[in-house]
């Protein structure tokens, strides 16, 4: 099984269409770990992202979270951050 190091940018490049399954799967399951959020939220519903076997295994945080909370994984400054577009008087979600 290929592992790739996620903490480092663009580690995705190199993956092949034969590789991407696993490396969302094990991307998901890092992401699940070492977010704090998102390993919340799974937990909550009752998810064990260990036992995700395949793309339609990967659970998704809803969009609204992305207005109530701040989502990162790790320490570091984030080098670009996304805005929604929003309608006259909603929160704008970050990404």
């Amino acid at each position: 099984m290929n592992t790739w190091d996620f903490s480092k940018p663009h580690w995705f490049i190199d993956i092949s269409s034969a590789q991407f399954e696993t490396a969302a799967i094990q991307l998901y399951q890092y992401q699940a770990q070492n977010n704090p959020v998102f390993s919340s939220y799974l937990n909550a519903i009752g998810v064990r992202p260990e036992m995700a076997n395949t793309l339609t295994d990967i659970r998704f945080l809803p969009i609204s979270f992305f207005k109530t909370h701040s989502i990162q994984t790790g320490q570091q400054k984030p080098v670009l951050q996304f805005l929604s577009s929003a309608t006259t008087g909603q929160v704008r979600s970050k990404h």
